[in-house]
């Protein structure tokens, strides 16, 4: 139908999301790690991920997917 789900509409509401964010579809997820700094995760994130997938560093968090594409950035 036309109802948007509620996934959608959050991601609707967040500024500067992207409309195809790879949240929407499983593919994505934004972490913490107790004890850690983000930019230790991120660190981390990269030796598993080092060809391919999306790596955001955050003040707060790290976003992680599991796109083709490598792509790295800081919000």
């Amino acid at each position: 139908g036309s109802e948007m789900c509620k996934e959608t509409a959050y991601n609707h509401s967040i500024p500067h999301a992207s409309p195809h964010s790879q949240h929407l579809y499983g593919r994505a997820a934004d972490i913490r790690v107790c004890g850690h700094a983000p930019a230790q995760v991120a660190a981390y994130a990269e030796t598993l991920l080092p060809h391919s997938g999306g790596i955001g560093l955050y003040p707060s968090f790290v976003h992680l997917d599991v796109s083709t594409a490598k792509r790295r950035w800081k919000g």
